[in-house]
Protein backbone atom coordinates (compact mmCIF):
# COMPACT_ATOMS: atom_id res chain seq x y z
CA UNK A 1 0.00 0.00 0.00
CA UNK A 2 1.26 3.52 -0.83
CA UNK A 3 2.56 5.48 2.13
CA UNK A 4 3.69 8.89 0.88
CA UNK A 5 1.70 11.54 -0.99
CA UNK A 6 3.93 11.06 -4.04
CA UNK A 7 3.28 7.32 -4.06
CA UNK A 8 -0.44 7.86 -3.68
CA UNK A 9 -0.51 10.44 -6.50
CA UNK A 10 1.50 8.05 -8.66
CA UNK A 11 -1.11 5.31 -8.11
CA UNK A 12 -3.81 7.67 -9.41
CA UNK A 13 -1.78 8.95 -12.39
CA UNK A 14 -3.59 6.79 -15.01
CA UNK A 15 -6.93 8.26 -13.91
CA UNK A 16 -5.54 11.80 -13.79
CA UNK A 17 -4.08 11.42 -17.27
CA UNK A 18 -7.48 10.36 -18.60
CA UNK A 19 -9.17 13.49 -17.25
CA UNK A 20 -11.16 11.88 -14.47
CA UNK A 21 -10.81 14.87 -12.13
CA UNK A 22 -12.96 17.91 -11.30
CA UNK A 23 -14.17 20.71 -8.99
CA UNK A 24 -13.44 21.17 -5.28
CA UNK A 25 -15.04 23.13 -2.47
CA UNK A 26 -13.32 26.02 -0.70
CA UNK A 27 -10.57 24.92 1.70
CA UNK A 28 -9.62 28.04 3.64
CA UNK A 29 -7.28 26.12 5.95
CA UNK A 30 -4.91 25.59 3.00
CA UNK A 31 -4.41 29.25 2.06
CA UNK A 32 -0.69 29.12 2.83
CA UNK A 33 0.13 25.96 0.88
CA UNK A 34 2.52 26.11 -2.07
CA UNK A 35 1.08 25.55 -5.54
CA UNK A 36 2.47 26.60 -8.91
CA UNK A 37 0.60 29.33 -10.79
CA UNK A 38 0.65 30.18 -14.50
CA UNK A 39 3.20 27.50 -15.41
CA UNK A 40 2.51 24.08 -16.87
CA UNK A 41 3.24 21.32 -14.35
CA UNK A 42 2.04 17.94 -13.15
CA UNK A 43 -1.29 17.85 -11.32
CA UNK A 44 0.36 17.33 -7.94
CA UNK A 45 2.16 20.68 -8.40
CA UNK A 46 -0.97 22.73 -9.19
CA UNK A 47 -3.28 21.18 -6.58
CA UNK A 48 -2.76 20.81 -2.87
CA UNK A 49 -3.04 17.33 -1.39
CA UNK A 50 -6.47 18.11 0.09
CA UNK A 51 -7.73 19.47 -3.23
CA UNK A 52 -6.47 16.39 -5.02
CA UNK A 53 -8.32 14.04 -2.69
CA UNK A 54 -11.61 15.95 -3.07
CA UNK A 55 -11.69 16.10 -6.87
CA UNK A 56 -15.04 15.95 -8.59
CA UNK A 57 -15.81 14.98 -12.22
CA UNK A 58 -14.08 17.19 -14.79
CA UNK A 59 -15.80 19.10 -17.58
CA UNK A 60 -15.11 16.29 -20.09
CA UNK A 61 -16.31 13.59 -17.72
CA UNK A 62 -19.59 15.47 -17.19
CA UNK A 63 -19.87 15.99 -20.95
CA UNK A 64 -19.42 12.24 -21.52
CA UNK A 65 -22.26 11.49 -19.11
CA UNK A 66 -24.52 14.03 -20.87
CA UNK A 67 -23.69 12.32 -24.19
CA UNK A 68 -25.01 9.03 -22.85
CA UNK A 69 -21.92 7.31 -21.46
CA UNK A 70 -23.05 5.21 -18.52
CA UNK A 71 -20.12 3.04 -17.43
CA UNK A 72 -16.70 4.15 -16.23
CA UNK A 73 -15.20 2.48 -19.30
CA UNK A 74 -17.43 4.50 -21.65
CA UNK A 75 -16.59 7.73 -19.85
CA UNK A 76 -12.85 7.01 -19.99
CA UNK A 77 -13.09 6.08 -23.67
CA UNK A 78 -14.91 9.36 -24.42
CA UNK A 79 -12.27 11.41 -22.56
CA UNK A 80 -9.37 9.55 -24.20
CA UNK A 81 -10.80 10.11 -27.71
CA UNK A 82 -11.19 13.83 -27.01
CA UNK A 83 -7.65 14.01 -25.59
CA UNK A 84 -6.24 12.36 -28.72
CA UNK A 85 -7.93 14.97 -30.93
CA UNK A 86 -6.51 17.80 -28.80
CA UNK A 87 -3.06 16.19 -28.79
CA UNK A 88 -3.05 16.06 -32.60
CA UNK A 89 -4.15 19.71 -32.69
CA UNK A 90 -1.33 20.78 -30.36
CA UNK A 91 1.29 18.88 -32.35
CA UNK A 92 -0.02 20.21 -35.66
CA UNK A 93 -0.24 23.87 -34.56
CA UNK A 94 2.88 23.86 -32.40
CA UNK A 95 0.91 25.52 -29.57
CA UNK A 96 -0.35 24.27 -26.22
CA UNK A 97 -4.08 23.47 -26.29
CA UNK A 98 -6.55 23.30 -23.40
CA UNK A 99 -7.85 19.76 -23.26
CA UNK A 100 -10.07 19.82 -20.18
CA UNK A 101 -11.28 22.08 -17.38
CA UNK A 102 -10.37 20.28 -14.19
CA UNK A 103 -12.29 22.69 -12.02
CA UNK A 104 -12.41 25.81 -9.90
CA UNK A 105 -10.54 25.93 -6.61
CA UNK A 106 -10.11 28.44 -3.82
CA UNK A 107 -7.16 30.78 -4.37
CA UNK A 108 -4.04 29.89 -2.38
CA UNK A 109 -2.11 33.10 -3.09
CA UNK A 110 -2.79 35.58 -0.28
CA UNK A 111 -0.89 38.30 -2.21
CA UNK A 112 -3.52 38.35 -4.97
CA UNK A 113 -6.96 39.98 -4.92
CA UNK A 114 -8.53 36.74 -6.06
CA UNK A 115 -10.93 34.25 -4.51
CA UNK A 116 -10.92 31.49 -7.15
CA UNK A 117 -8.48 29.75 -9.45
CA UNK A 118 -9.20 27.65 -12.53
CA UNK A 119 -7.16 24.51 -13.25
CA UNK A 120 -6.90 23.30 -16.84
CA UNK A 121 -5.43 20.21 -18.42
CA UNK A 122 -3.31 21.26 -21.41
CA UNK A 123 -1.48 19.28 -24.06
CA UNK A 124 1.88 20.67 -25.16
CA UNK A 125 3.17 20.79 -28.76
CA UNK A 126 5.31 17.73 -28.00
CA UNK A 127 2.26 15.78 -26.81
CA UNK A 128 2.72 15.94 -23.03
CA UNK A 129 -0.38 16.36 -20.87
CA UNK A 130 0.21 18.91 -18.10
CA UNK A 131 -1.88 21.21 -15.91
CA UNK A 132 -1.99 24.95 -15.32
CA UNK A 133 -3.55 26.93 -12.47
CA UNK A 134 -4.66 30.49 -13.19
CA UNK A 135 -6.28 33.20 -11.08
CA UNK A 136 -9.87 34.09 -12.04
CA UNK A 137 -9.90 37.57 -10.46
Amino acid sequence: MASSNDEILNEFKPFIDKGLVGVITDLQEERGCKVIYNKMATLDKVLSTKEFWRLQPSQKENEAIKCGCKTDEEIVEYCVKYSKVKKEEAIKTGKAVICNEIGMFSCKDSREDCSWDMVYEVVTPNGDFLYIREHCY
